[in-house]
């Protein structure tokens, strides 16, 4: 396959070198970066200098120089070995700015609301104080697991992506400037998914003794089946938490990537599939609930609310899936409209 390289003008100060040697660089320990700077400047120089002397251009000189050395980021793993670390060099910086945001947001609010919620049940101050330590202990752990997890998959996937074939041909100097830059980062979006999640997952626990209906006795009745809490109510948690780390492993990596949004989309189906049969079923709400507002048919399977909310959720997260996967094309019209 016949590639006509872009022109160019001097053997290793180009635009194009300039690109080749980033894209290595930004994927290698930041300690060795100067060293492998200059090294891979001087082979470039040698390469492009030894086929001008053949009567090469400089610009073909140079772009077939680069197409030797080939992609960059196998290249990086070699000066690297990247593919020994648990999270290479490109997402760590990211991935330590999501801990650092989780730190500073999901455990002070974690703390706040399960010390409020144990107050209002009754216990000491300072038994809710330490009930809230461990449970904000809990929940950075359970966090600091998925956003890890999250981002071992996008650098993997990131990596993977790169060391493929693009578009059916083999690498090549033109795919440098193939993607459009990253999108600006804003830290507030997860921050604010982390608040909201958990507020849904404090109203869940307070929902027990909360209950704004109460039996004949005075006892409140909880909104929620109680069935749900041997398996569902944890599993749900566990999807939330997960899809938490995941908002950070997106932002991290800064752009469109299949491996996050295939990710996000298990993780859609993964809370809206169940949820859906156990809404037609009429097994969300605590069929005593239904009872004690005076709407006994509301517990029976498929009446017309049950699927009505589960219309509403299974179209919404359609929606959410369609937007996730609607992104590649946006950053394909960026790419070349660039």
């Amino acid at each position: 396959m016949t590639t006509t390289p872009p022109n160019s003008t001097s053997s290793a100060t180009t635009p194009l070198t300039d690109s080749y040697i980033a894209a290595t660089l930004r994927r290698v320990p930041l300690g060795q970066r100067a060293e492998i700077e200059r090294e891979l400047r001087a082979s470039i120089a040698d390469a492009v200098e030894g086929r001008t002397e053949h009567g090469a251009t400089p610009g073909t000189a140079e772009f077939d120089a680069l197409s030797d050395l080939g992609d960059p980021a196998r290249l990086a793993a070699n000066y690297s070995g990247r593919t020994l670390a648990l999270i290479g060099p490109d997402t760590y910086p990211s991935y330590l700015t999501a801990l650092k945001v989780i730190s500073w947001t999901v455990l002070p609010i974690v703390l706040v609301v399960v010390v409020a919620i144990s107050i209002v049940q009754g216990k000491g101050i300072a038994g809710a104080i330490f009930g809230g330590i461990g449970q904000a202990i809990m929940v950075a752990v359970y966090l600091g697991f998925f956003v890890t997890l999250a981002f071992v998959f996008v650098d993997r996937g990131v990596t993977a992506r790169e060391f493929a074939t693009h578009r059916g041909s083999e690498w090549s100097p033109k795919f440098l400037h193939v993607e459009a830059p990253p999108t600006a980062r804003s830290w507030a979006e997860p921050a604010w998914s982390v608040v909201g999640s958990i507020l849904l997952i404090a109203a869940v626990v307070a929902q027990r003794t909360l209950s704004p209906v109460t039996s004949a006795s005075g006892t409140p009745i909880q909104i929620l089946a109680l069935d749900l809490w041997t398996i569902w109510i944890p599993y749900f948690l566990v999807v939330i938490i997960a899809s938490l780390a995941l908002d950070f492993a997106r932002l991290g990596i800064g752009r469109w990537h299949p491996v996050t949004a295939m990710l996000g989309t298990l993780l859609t189906l993964a809370g809206t599939v169940p949820f859906v049969s156990l809404m037609w079923q009429a097994k969300i709400v605590n069929p005593a609930l239904w009872r004690a507002v005076g709407h006994p048919e509301w517990t029976i399977q498929g009446n017309w609310l049950v699927l009505t909310v589960a219309l509403v959720v299974a179209l919404v997260a359609l929606g959410s899936i369609i937007e996730l996967w609607s992104k590649r094309s946006r950053r394909q019209g960026q790419v070349a409209s660039a």
